[in-house]
């Protein structure tokens, strides 16, 4: 697994590598299996939202995740032209 990063998002900027992306999902035991880089913070926010712990179960925290994919998008769409270069040379981050 490589230890690049991901790419931008808010909260998980590009200093954090694939593999520690990769272990905090792991944490939430979601049931997704890789996350495309290419609009990545929106694809680790519904990764997060559909997990199988108790994280989701406050409406507030389902509120976040919401605002946060939004600004996530906005984010992720200034970082396309990098993502799509990193989608394109390493594919997708796979969840081990």
């Amino acid at each position: 697994m490589s230890s690049r990063p991901l790419g931008l998002r808010h909260g998980y900027p590009l200093s954090n590598s694939d593999s520690e992306v990769s272990s905090k999902l792991k944490r939430q035991n979601t049931s997704c299996e890789s996350i495309p880089r290419v609009y990545s913070g929106v694809s680790y926010n519904a990764c997060k939202m559909h997990s199988n712990s108790n994280s989701i179960y406050l409406a507030w925290v389902l509120g976040f995740y919401v605002f946060d994919s939004v600004l996530s998008t906005a984010t992720d769409t200034v970082a396309l032209p990098y993502t799509i270069y990193a989608q394109n040379k390493r594919g997708n981050l796979v969840i081990e």
